[in-house]
Parts: structure tokens; C-alpha cells; sequence
């Protein structure tokens, strides 16, 4: 069991993105780790020279650019390299972030680091009944204005967290099944939907410890971008899955 609930901390990053790295500080709030623990910067693979046989193991629509199919599958690549390496060095308590990932000032209750499953610092919110273009979420607040951290599990029937830019492994065992679990599939999707399809995804974090930072280059637009202080409202149907 882990005994801390934030250990290690990677940022993903690509080598060429210097100006990405330079808004993370040598550490983290004290308030959201409980103590000082640095960044590692964590080396990301580079989408712009995956060959076309390795980026047609995604499943993507066939309108997508060449360009951002390498995108996409260099994201996937560079969370798995990591995965692996916190399997193979066994790490328990690791918060992972894309380097577009801005944190907030938000205490990380304790028992997140017993939970049998990845828990999402980050992200945005969808329903399973409405079309992309409806993003995000629009979920009736329970605490207005109220930063008490609450875990909440994912009632899946209904919606999935998307975004793979913040989120949190207890341990390096569910890090390993997930693993596997990617690995069973002969051809794979965007990063984001593997993760949703994994058994163990099943909780996120209100409010959310990591925004989207405006600017930073995302596929999203500007409009949704601004939207990010939607993250984590908890819809009140929900109420009985908090784990308070």
C-alpha cells in the first residue's frame, strides 16, 4: 500500500518543445503533494517520424490529416514508453501530465492513493447520448465555489472522461494491467479511448487539479479552451457514487 499519495511526478515532453517545460517550476505546489517533489521530465515520442505502417496500427476516421494521425500516435507511444518504465522501476504513487497540463492549487485527498483504479486529476467530461460538437458536459455543480477535493467514480453508462493530460496511478501493479490490457489489442485508438475502455479507469477528482492551458496548442479550439473551469462539476445523479 502506498503510504504518500504523490511520489513521483512526470511531465511528458517533446524534445523540441523547450518553451512547454518552461511553465513548470523545479516543484510542484507543496499544498497539492504534501511535500516538495520535482518534476522529471519525461522524453515524449515524436509524432513527426513515425513511418505510415507504424501509425496505421490507430484506428482514426479516414479524413484525418497524415499529420495529426502522427500526433495522435506519438501521444499514445509516449504514454505507453512511461507505463512501461513505471512498471519496470515499480512506482507507486505517480501523477502523469501532458505538458500542456496547467495545475491548480488543489489538495489530493489521502485515500486516492488506495484506490483499485487510475483516477483523472484532469481531462474533459462527455456523455455517451450526445455528439462531440455538444462538449463539455455541462454538470450541475454540487459545491459552488467550494474547492473540497471529492472523488468521484465514472458511471459509465452514461459518460467518459476524455484527455489523457492529468492522471494518477497508486500503484505500479494497475500500471502493468493496464498495460496488458492495451497490449491484448492487435490495433488501438486514440490514447484517451484505450484508457476509457480499461476496467480500471473509474475515477476522477472534483474539482480538477489540472486545467488546459490557454494557448498552449491544443486540438481543441479557443472557445473550449475557455471552458475549462467546467472541469469536474458532479452531476447530482452521481451523488451516490462520491467517495466523501
Amino acid at each position: 500500500m502506498v503510504d504518500t499519495v504523490v511520489k513521483h511526478i512526470f511531465v511528458i515532453n517533446l524534445d523540441r518543445s523547450k518553451s512547454r517545460m518552461a511553465n513548470y517550476n523545479e516543484s510542484p505546489p507543496i499544498k497539492l503533494t504534501g511535500k516538495k517533489i520535482k518534476y522529471t521530465r519525461f522524453p515524449a515520442v515524436d509524432g513527426s517520424k513515425l513511418s505510415k505502417k507504424e501509425c496505421d496500427k490507430m484506428i482514426s476516421l479516414w479524413t484525418i490529416s497524415k499529420k495529426h494521425q502522427q500526433n495522435k500516435m506519438g501521444i499514445f507511444l509516449s504514454h505507453m514508453k512511461l507505463l512501461r518504465h513505471i512498471v519496470k522501476k515499480r512506482l507507486n504513487g505517480t501523477l502523469i501530465l501532458e505538458d500542456d497540463a496547467d495545475l491548480r492549487n488543489v489538495k489530493i485527498p489521502k485515500k486516492t492513493a488506495k484506490l483499485d483504479g487510475i483516477c483523472f486529476f484532469g481531462g474533459w467530461a462527455t456523455s455517451n447520448k450526445v455528439k462531440d460538437q455538444h462538449l463539455p458536459l455541462r454538470f450541475n455543480p454540487i459545491y459552488k465555489g467550494d474547492n473540497k477535493p471529492v472523488i468521484n467514480t465514472i458511471d459509465k453508462d452514461n459518460y467518459r472522461i476524455i484527455q489523457a493530460r492529468a492522471y494518477y496511478i497508486p500503484n505500479w501493479k494497475i500500471a502493468r494491467e493496464l498495460v496488458n490490457f492495451i497490449d491484448g489489442y492487435e490495433r488501438v485508438r486514440a490514447v484517451d479511448i484505450m484508457f476509457e475502455r480499461f476496467p480500471k479507469t473509474k475515477y476522477f477528482l472534483f474539482p480538477a487539479v489540472s486545467t488546459n492551458r490557454v494557448g498552449a496548442g491544443s486540438t481543441r479550439d479557443v472557445t473550449a479552451k475557455n471552458m475549462d473551469d467546467l472541469l469536474y462539476y458532479v452531476d447530482k445523479k452521481q451523488m451516490k457514487n462520491l467517495i466523501v
